[in-house]
Formats: structure tokens, C-alpha cells, sequence
């Protein structure tokens, strides 16, 4: 299969009865792809809010990250679940890297001192090397 001709792909998943195994239990379940013109953001009706310097973010790990550098603020908690990532890139060689990761479902309270900087993380994975890794939401948090 040409993994850049979508259509292929989509034929192939859809051509025959397919099963995915998922959880630690492994429960099976059955599938079918179909292809949609939107973003993911509006698929999921995900709204980015507007948020000032000062403002206090609850962040929320969609996916495995490889990172908490916020450089758009001040950290100050969080319930932060870390993983073994191991991954193997054309961009790292042929050998395989073993990285400190976060889990999917982590949550970060950051304090924003650059409003700019912290729009760039909105389901925007940073380097662009890993599919699936560091997507990232984020909402105003009210302490009290």
C-alpha cells in the first residue's frame, strides 16, 4: 500500500471484516474508516479559549508527551503520570531512543506570562517528528 495515496488506505481498511484489539484486556471490537473534511478540532468541537498574561491554564495531555518545557509561563502543579517512551525515527537514525515521556491524561496548572507563546501548543505537536505525541488542550482555570 502507498501510505500517501489516502484512498488506498481507505480501501484497504474498509475491503474486508477488520479487528481491533484494544486495552490491557485486549476486547475486540469492530470498525470502519471513513473519511472526513474537517480538522481535528472540529470533529471533537474542541473551542481554544482566549486567555490573557496573569491567567491561570488548566493543561490536558490528548496523547503521550515528550515534554513540560512551558515557556509560556510559570508551572505550578499538576497530576503528571510518566511513561518510557520508546521510539525509532528516520530522524533520529536507525537506532532506537528510550525518553522520559508524560502520560495522556496529565494535567499542568501553569501560570501564562506569554499569551503568544502558549497558542502555539493548542493540538500542535512541537517538532513534528512523532505522529501522535503532544497533543495538547488547554482551558482557563477559576481557583476556588
Amino acid at each position: 500500500i502507498d501510505i500517501n495515496d489516502e484512498e488506498k488506505i481507505l480501501e484497504f481498511f474498509n475491503s474486508s471484516l477488520k479487528v481491533l484489539k484494544l486495552g490491557g484486556e485486549m476486547k475486540s471490537v469492530f470498525y470502519e474508516c471513513e473519511k472526513i473534511n474537517k480538522s481535528f478540532e472540529n470533529i471533537f468541537d474542541f473551542k481554544k479559549p482566549e486567555i490573557k498574561n496573569g491567567e491561570l491554564v488548566k493543561i490536558l495531555y490528548l496523547t503521550p508527551g515528550l515534554s513540560k518545557n512551558f515557556s509560556f509561563g510559570e508551572f505550578l502543579s499538576g497530576s503528571i503520570k510518566l511513561t518510557n517512551l520508546s521510539m525509532k525515527s528516520k530522524n533520529y537514525g536507525d537506532t532506537m531512543i528510550l525518553k522520559k515521556g508524560i502520560e495522556a491524561g496529565s494535567v499542568f496548572y501553569v501560570k501564562v506570562n506569554d499569551r503568544n507563546s502558549l497558542d502555539e501548543i493548542w493540538l500542535n505537536p512541537k517538532d513534528g517528528k512523532f505522529i501522535g505525541c503532544d497533543l495538547i488542550i488547554y482551558s482557563k482555570y477559576k481557583e476556588g
